[in-house]
């Protein structure tokens, strides 16, 4: 199969598209999250973020890092302090 430029999903994204992927959050959102160490900072000298990062950043926040698996016991993840000051 050869894949057409429109089939390529790109991995850099602009500020508005890190927005929308991380579910719609604002920019005071995104902005409290990068501080909190929950989501990177854009590419240094640029204005993009790498989706990758993001999905790094979000995995490890999960408990989902690579050195770390997936719980498998079904019993909830302990609280993360980070999250604190995120309104519901």
């Amino acid at each position: 199969m050869i894949l057409q430029a429109n089939d390529i999903e790109p991995r850099l994204m602009v500020k508005a598209a890190v927005l929308k992927y991380c579910g719609g959050i604002s920019v005071m959102t995104l902005q409290r999250h990068i501080k909190a160490g929950l989501l990177p900072r854009r590419l240094q000298g640029t204005q993009l973020w790498d989706k990758k990062a993001i999905d790094a950043h979000l995995d490890r926040a999960s408990g989902l890092g690579p050195s770390e698996p997936a719980r498998q016991d079904n019993q909830p993840s302990p609280p993360d302090p980070a999250w604190n000051d995120v309104a519901a």
